[in-house]
């Protein structure tokens, strides 16, 4: 093989190989869930029922809204520091 055949081939090894990589990762998570997802209907009592997903969303919701008020104050917060302080003439005079 000649070098630039080579200096083709490296770069599209390399991608092929990055891109591989990621499929058999995803393949592989994806059967770990599966393995799981029997492995807690075989035991049984682990999967979640819809009451129990039900108040996992209304919990989650709740936490959006506090964190979006933790967030609002966080950039009222943000505003007040960004602002100039105000010169006090009075402070300097003696």
């Amino acid at each position: 093989m000649d070098k630039e055949m080579m200096v083709l081939l490296i770069p599209i090894l390399g991608i092929a190989t990055g891109i591989i990589a990621i499929m058999v990762g995803g393949v592989l998570k994806l059967a770990k869930l599966k393995l799981e997802k029997e492995r807690l209907q075989v035991q049984g009592g682990d999967v979640p029922n819809a009451q129990e997903v039900i108040a996992l969303r209304a919990e989650v919701d709740t936490m959006r809204g506090e964190l979006n008020e933790l967030q609002e104050r966080v950039d009222f917060t943000e505003r007040l520091l960004a602002r100039p302080k105000p010169k006090d003439s009075s402070a300097h005079e003696t």
